[in-house]
């Protein structure tokens, strides 16, 4: 059950596509604002955390650190580019932001109609009436709670983060199907909302429990995050530069064949 509903692996490499119309065409750009978003993910509510991650937002890029992981994702405005890296490894790759569109693009014809009930919603959020918002379509449900930001910037920064994230973990491993989530993340960019909990039910599974992301927003960086980022920034510096194929361990060409959940 964990592996299924973490991985979440698209039955179809097709499903990756879509919903890049508007906001994929938008690149980031530099913002005016230094913050960090804590989230704890929760596979059993009872138990400590399964995943957590810092995500520190800086006027001029974005890094995500997993810990436990030792993976960075660095969201870079100036070069356009995604960087990924695996400390155990010593290795990282650059993505070309564009080329990650272009990729999703090629793939967008593909969807059925059949695929888009399944992976995609017809309805915006709406209120579930139980303190949530709701979206979902036939395989999968976000339930989720909302805060507004004193500064909108940052609901703006972290949707477009997280749509970056969505996009490349659609392409790469572990091929999460990423149109229900892109849709979220549109809606809470455009209402100028950040997420404080959000809840993802696998809904082909008759007694799924739903994966919980708890977010804690610090509106400022810390000494210990500035601290943090130097230090990466060597020990970047340092690490042997691959290409996405080899970062992945994955075939050259892309995987299409149809997988399932596990």
């Amino acid at each position: 059950m964990l592996r299924r509903i973490l991985n979440m692996v698209v039955f179809s490499m097709s499903v990756a596509c879509m919903a890049l119309n508007a906001e994929s065409q938008t690149k980031p750009e530099p913002k005016g604002i230094e913050f960090r978003i804590d989230t704890d993910v929760y596979i059993d509510e009872s138990k400590p955390p399964a995943a957590s991650t810092k995500t520190l937002f800086l006027r001029d890029r974005v890094v995500e650190c997993d810990d436990a992981k030792q993976r960075v994702m660095i969201l870079e405005y100036s070069t356009q580019q995604i960087v990924l890296v695996d400390l155990a490894a010593h290795r990282s790759c650059r993505i070309e932001m564009a080329t990650l569109e272009s990729k999703l693009s090629s793939l967008k014809t593909q969807i059925t109609p059949e695929q888009m009930r399944a992976w995609a919603s017809s309805e915006v959020p709406k209120d579930a009436g139980n303190g949530y918002e709701v979206i979902q379509s036939d395989n999968l449900k976000y339930q989720f709670k909302t805060s507004i930001p004193r500064n909108e910037e940052l609901a703006v920064a972290y949707a477009e983060f997280a749509d970056w994230s969505v996009r490349v973990n659609a392409i790469y491993p572990p091929y999460k199907p990423p149109l229900l989530r892109m849709q979220l993340n549109q809606y809470l960019g455009e209402q100028r909302k950040l997420p404080i909990e959000v809840r993802l039910t696998d809904l082909r599974s008759k007694n799924a429990t739903p994966v919980v992301a708890r977010v804690l927003v610090q509106e400022m960086l810390s000494r210990q995050d500035q601290e943090r980022l130097r230090n990466l920034d060597t020990v970047i510096a340092s690490l042997k530069v691959v290409a996405d194929q080899d970062f992945f361990q994955v075939p050259a060409v892309a995987n299409t064949k149809t997988q399932s959940a596990k």
